[in-house]
């Protein structure tokens, strides 16, 4: 009888030992995403002002190309 129970109280730190160690994995991978997210959202906010700024000089390539035709003054000439 106490060998049967000797045998299912090992079992059970065996399988708490396991839930512990597979915990501690979970933790470290968890630390690893957030810390590879948090230099992805780096990134992406860079590229994300680049483009603000390649959107900003395009408008105002456009407005200068339309100031420069007004001031030419020969829009309705052709």
């Amino acid at each position: 009888m106490f060998r049967h129970l000797e045998k299912r109280i090992a079992q059970a730190e065996a399988m708490l030992a396991a839930i512990e160690t597979d915990r501690a994995v979970a933790a470290e991978k968890r630390k690893f995403m957030e810390a590879r997210f948090d230099g992805i959202d780096r990134r992406l906010d860079r590229i994300e002002g680049h483009i603000a700024r390649l959107v900003w000089l395009i408008i105002a390539g456009i407005l200068g190309g339309v100031m420069s035709l007004l001031m030419q003054g020969n829009i309705w000439a052709a």
